[in-house]
């Protein structure tokens, strides 16, 4: 006998049934690594069988324009683009995510007179991630579109989130025109950041202690109140990380070298607190990635001289390379399971640089190890014995 769910599948139309396929696939995604797979019975594997739902909505839905065009295409296009992020495939992720810009354009969702259901709030998520992933990629953003976010209220935090998304169009205009890309600018985009965060409450932006580990409504403003410092303060780094290598030689690069270090610091704390709960589990690639760039950043600071005789400075250094280790050990728990490649690819690197600053005394260390979508960190150096 056939099941109401087949006979309701059989009704639906070709993006319902490839937005039901994607939701299955993002699910499976996001099962906790120490879940037995098994219990569900899906064969070859779970990981097989994510990627045949995948494969099979491109192949068949999202590559026809026809049907993408609709809300409920431009939808499938935006969980096809979660779910390479979430794999550690920022490239396709990307572009995925301007074709859904491009065809969202040709429909009107841009506009602020779209009547579409749903339209606006469709466009503000392909913009939103269109910026961080531009961003990330050193790419140029595919609109400048700033209307469309939520209407200010005291309560509204999601306010304070379209605005952080905002700014980074200015960060991705500065790193594309070589022109622009000066410290002046860079300080203007800081001091907007900074007015950013005294709008919230001085108590909003301590590290939650106790995340609930229930289903309840205090776990997702907790859980989005965590994600959203973790982007403000990535995107903080990003902003001066461009100038920070430059004040070892020109002193006047010191505050940036200070800000990316700080803003590094606390994306890691963030970072560190989210994994450590239940909620953390879940499978967000893009997250580890960025948490992984602020690591290498601190390790760079580490590798700088020491200031002699400066007990902070020293207390400071011990502070961070706990954080390296933390995170090195975090990672490690993550891809443990043989499932999370670029976790295990994180860690691997973690430890490679962590290998130059080892107590083996006064020697010169060679090292040149290429980090995706952050460059190429060479250093040949004679380092001092620690003591």
């Amino acid at each position: 006998m056939e099941s109401p769910l087949h006979k309701d599948i059989s009704k639906a139309s070709a993006t319902s049934i490839a937005r039901s396929l994607l939701y299955i696939a993002s699910c499976l995604q996001q099962l906790d690594p120490e879940f037995d797979t098994s219990q569900l019975k899906l064969s070859p594997s779970v990981d097989t069988r994510m990627e045949r739902y995948v494969s099979a909505v491109q192949h068949l839905v999202t590559c026809d324009e026809e049907l993408v065009s609709s809300v409920e295409g431009l939808d499938c296009l935006i969980l096809q683009c979660s779910y390479r992020s979430n794999a550690g495939n920022p490239r396709r992720a990307w572009l995925t995510l301007r074709k859904a810009m491009n065809i969202a354009q040709l429909r009107g969702l841009h506009l602020p007179s779209c009547t579409i259901p749903g339209g606006r709030q469709i466009w503000a998520h392909i913009i939103q991630g269109d910026r961080y992933l531009a961003l990330l990629l050193g790419l140029p953003a595919g609109s400048k579109d700033t209307s469309c976010g939520p209407e200010e209220t005291l309560q509204n935090t999601k306010v304070s989130e379209d605005e952080c998304f905002d700014l980074t169009i200015r960060i991705i205009e500065r790193n594309q025109n070589e022109q622009a890309h000066t410290y002046t600018a860079t300080h203007d985009i800081d001091e907007v950041f900074e007015n950013l965060a005294a709008e919230m409450r001085p108590d909003w932006w301590d590290v939650p202690e106790d995340i609930p580990q229930d289903h309840s409504r205090t776990i997702v403003q907790s859980f989005d109140r965590l994600m959203f410092q973790i982007i403000y303060f990535q995107f903080v780094a990003l902003l001066h990380l461009p100038f920070m290598l430059r004040a070892a030689k020109e002193r006047r690069y010191e505050y940036s070298k200070f800000s990316c270090m700080k803003s590094s610091r606390e994306m890691i704390n963030r970072y560190l607190a989210l994994r450590h709960t239940t909620v953390g589990t879940f499978c967000c690639r893009i997250i580890d990635f960025g948490a992984f760039t602020a690591t290498v950043t601190i390790f760079l600071g580490l590798l700088e001289p020491s200031s002699s005789g400066d007990s902070r400075d020293k207390q400071q250094r011990d502070s961070d390379r706990n954080l390296v280790d933390m995170v090195l050990k975090s990672m490690e728990e993550i891809g443990q399971p043989g499932k999370d490649l670029v976790a295990k690819q994180s860690a691997s690197a973690i430890r490679s640089l962590l290998a130059i600053t080892s107590p083996s005394g006064l020697r010169t260390t060679n090292l040149k190890l290429s980090i995706p979508y952050f460059g190429t960190i060479r250093n040949s150096m004679r380092l001092p014995t620690r003591r």
